[in-house]
């Protein structure tokens, strides 16, 4: 977990490899997901990293033990708070059902070398959770919410 949000955010300034529309899996989940299509993706140290072409949003997706969820959390939320500036929280977490899958999110704004970002987070309660961390240049979030809404609409669980 240490670093992650070093990684998630070098995945906003570097280009990865670009592929074509694709479902990744998440084994230990038992869960897949479709990354939007034209958006680069890799996957590295077992965290699935999804680039929007022009490099304006970033997500990163990794799975963690029912048990380890909570310390997780607590580590996500040291290192956000290590790289976002002035990091703050717009309204109240909310709740989804997506395709029988529960899911927690919070989002907020904040800054990166001076610069305004957005930032959001999602809970998937899988076999194992999900945790998807995603980052974005101001409005970046508003100008990709189709893919964005699309990408998670893929979620399933595998039965």
């Amino acid at each position: 977990m240490r670093g992650f949000a070093r990684w998630a955010w070098v995945a906003v300034v570097l280009a990865a490899l670009p592929v074509r529309a694709e479902t990744f899996k998440f084994d230990a989940a038992k869960l897949t997901i479709e990354a939007p299509e034209g958006w680069k993706c890799e996957i590295e140290n077992n965290v699935l990293h999804m680039t929007q072409p022009d490099q304006h949003v970033a997500i990163a997706a990794f799975s963690v033990d029912e048990a380890d969820l909570d310390a997780a959390l607590h580590d996500l939320g040291k290192e956000l708070g290590s790289v976002i500036k002035d990091a703050t929280v717009e309204g109240e977490g909310t709740h989804a059902d997506i395709n029988g899958l529960h899911c927690e999110l919070a989002h907020g704004k904040g800054t990166v070398n001076d610069n305004e970002v957005e930032w959001g987070v999602c809970i998937v309660g899988a076999e194992h959770p999900v945790i998807f961390v995603g980052f974005g240049v101001k409005d970046a979030f508003d100008a990709h919410a189709d893919e964005i809404h699309t990408m998670f609409e893929s979620l399933h669980a595998e039965q």
